[in-house]
């Protein structure tokens, strides 16, 4: 859900507003309602168990994960313009070294 929410909120930081930020949001709601119905929060989610507070806590964690690696996006989206198909090796060549043992979470 927060990977969908991360698109859409790019999408519209750059005024895109096309079939694929729509199809994010129709994907999110069905993840919510699945959420909802088997009673199962995603890992680390501690607030109510609706779709407006599950989408709420998504996407501030999409912005703060855009917005802490806005480096690293910026290195996927020019390695993307130039090579359109990434592999997972040329993910990792435009992202540089990676420290063993950092943690995703900034």
């Amino acid at each position: 859900m927060t990977a969908l929410l991360a698109g859409q909120s790019t999408d519209h930081a750059h005024d895109v507003h096309d079939s694929g930020s729509r199809a994010d949001i129709a994907q999110v709601l069905q993840l919510t309602a699945t959420i909802i119905a088997t009673g199962r929060t995603p890992t680390g989610y501690d607030g109510p168990l609706n779709s407006d507070a599950l989408i709420t806590a998504a996407r501030a964690r999409a912005d703060q994960i855009l917005t802490t690696r806005s480096e690293d996006l910026a290195s996927l989206t020019a390695a993307l313009l130039e090579h359109r198909t990434m592999t997972g090796a040329t993910v990792r060549a435009a992202l540089g070294p990676v420290q063993t043992g950092t943690p995703l979470r900034r």
